[in-house]
């Protein structure tokens, strides 16, 4: 169990700030217009919010489970716990969505009983938000949220980690560990493959890419430091240098050409050791920061795109050609902000009082609360 954790940490601003990542890079794109120095196309501005979503959940949900194994807690308990995180926001997001598409004349109430609507809509219900049926193209993008196509790798990832805790106990970490990067050089592998083989557009290829396999490394990349944190150099330099040699290989062209989607294998090391040095050691305002507005992360995640979409579809960037372009994504900040802590507030933080147990450590204490790891990440998503 890493003890260190058990201490407050800036975990849950990182998630909030991966989150922010993603909204301005959808943002920027779709609209058309600058964000600060960042043009549509540039890659200036971190356009890796997903695999540090990744990184986090590897990291943060093992150790959830670790906890889960420790205090002798049914399997159930901790599927019922990620389901409750996940799930009634999601659930939420295709109810209100649907009516807000049925008023502004996107979709009718004769399109509510086409099999391409209950597709997409019970894809939402069951945690594989993955159809993008064409009845919805008039509306911004044509895909009402395309964002959530990482929820299926989040939830197969969840259900896979009791396999990985198994392996660990009866191998040992560092044959666990072997096994993972295995599986994520072979879920690359394999995804080249299909891309090769059957196409991008096949049904096989495309549920493969919607599971965790070809993202593995993300994940075991948390893991990793979740359990050797403590062996290694850590500082302020170090977690200057990764970030700076994360960029770099990002942005030589020729490794990409070189390496291709392998590439991933080497950026995800200098950028995880980075961001979890900044977990550990980032200013404690910024604990204190989310620990009062609430876990908004996920509901920025979800409903930034429905906003965006929005404003394609009312030409908001055309009406407001006058204003600074800056100004427009700072009316999608606040929009999508609004809605995930209303999200938060009235949804995800009051279901998850039905959860069956916490992974809380210390929990009989309540003056040792704000010392814990899961009040820093109040929910771990």
């Amino acid at each position: 169990m890493n003890a260190k954790l058990e201490k407050a940490n800036v975990f849950d601003f990182l998630r909030l700030f991966a989150a922010f990542s993603v909204l301005i890079q959808h943002s920027v794109g779709h609209l058309g217009v600058n964000f600060l120095w960042l043009q549509p196309g540039g890659s200036i501005w971190f356009y890796d919010g997903v695999p540090l979503f990744f990184v986090l959940s590897g990291m943060l949900v093992y150790y959830s489970y670790e906890r889960h194994v420790k205090d002798s807690k049914p399997l159930k308990f901790y599927v019922t716990n990620r389901f409750l995180r996940v799930a009634p926001a999601i659930y939420t997001y295709a109810i209100i969505t649907t009516i807000v598409l049925l008023i502004i004349g996107v979709i009718s109430l004769k399109t509510l009983i086409t099999v391409k609507f209950l597709a997409w809509f019970s894809g939402n219900f069951l945690l594989t938000p993955i159809a993008y049926p064409n009845i919805f193209k008039s509306f911004g993008t044509g895909v009402v949220n395309g964002s959530l196509w990482t929820i299926p790798q989040e939830f197969s990832f969840y259900l896979f980690v009791p396999i990985i805790f198994m392996i660990e106990r009866k191998f040992g970490f560092k044959k666990m560990f072997i096994f993972l990067i295995a599986i994520s050089i072979l879920g690359i592998v394999l995804l080249q493959a299909l891309n090769t083989t059957l196409g991008e557009s096949n049904m096989i290829t495309f549920l493969y890419i919607h599971s965790f396999l070809p993202y593995m490394i993300y994940f075991s990349m948390g893991i990793f430091w979740l359990k050797c944190w403590s062996k290694v150099k850590s500082n302020g330099f170090m977690a200057l240098l990764s970030i700076l040699v994360y960029f770099g290989i990002r942005n030589l062209t020729v490794l990409d050409h070189v390496l291709g989607p392998y590439l991933k294998l080497l950026w995800i090391i200098p950028l995880s050791y980075s961001v979890i040095w900044f977990g550990y050691n980032g200013p404690s305002i910024l604990h204190k920061m989310v620990k009062k507005t609430g876990d908004l992360s996920f509901g920025v995640y979800i409903w930034h795109m429905v906003i965006i979409n929005l404003f394609m579809y009312y030409n908001v960037t055309k009406t407001l050609a006058g204003w600074p372009s800056t100004l427009i994504h700072v009316l999608v900040i606040i929009s999508t902000f609004v809605l995930a802590a209303l999200s938060w507030r009235f949804i995800e933080r009051p279901v998850l009082k039905f959860k069956p147990y916490t992974s809380r450590a210390g929990m009989e204490d309540e003056s040792k609360r704000t010392e814990n790891l899961i009040v820093a990440n109040e929910y771990i998503n």
